[in-house]
């Protein structure tokens, strides 16, 4: 892969009414359009043309949200051989396999240390034993 210049064609682009924007990651899909995931808990299909100024044109939107459908923060995509998305959540933090529709089909076990240590309660009021 190479960079060709800069483009911002998606700058104030809409597909399906809303705006795209807050891409966070790019990967080549394997039909030769690029996933692109956005801070707003979304997945794009962009025709990116080549040339002398670079165009992108969003072709696709679905929507992303975890296992129970709170939206998330996507920071990395990855398209696998199989066609499915690979996502990172930034806030979970998580990578979730998505189906080519948008749907969570798994969930891959994040280690030990990197998960996010549980936030200490309030100081506690009993005394200390001796």
């Amino acid at each position: 892969m190479s960079v060709a210049g800069f483009s911002d064609a998606l700058d104030r682009a809409a597909l399906d009414g809303k705006l795209v924007g807050g891409i966070s990651g790019l990967a080549l899909d394997r039909d030769g359009t690029v996933a692109a995931v956005s801070d707003k808990s979304v997945l794009y299909r962009l025709k990116v043309a080549s040339g002398r100024t670079p165009t992108a044109t969003a072709t696709a939107r679905l929507p992303l949200a975890d296992g129970t459908g709170k939206v998330l923060d996507s920071e990395g995509v990855v398209v696998d051989r199989d066609g499915s998305y690979l996502v990172t959540d930034e806030t979970a933090p998580a990578i979730r396999r998505y189906s080519r529709t948008g749907r969570v089909v798994a969930e891959l076990p994040v280690p030990p240390a990197f998960r996010i240590a549980r936030r200490a309660g309030p100081p506690s009021t009993r005394p200390s034993s001796p």
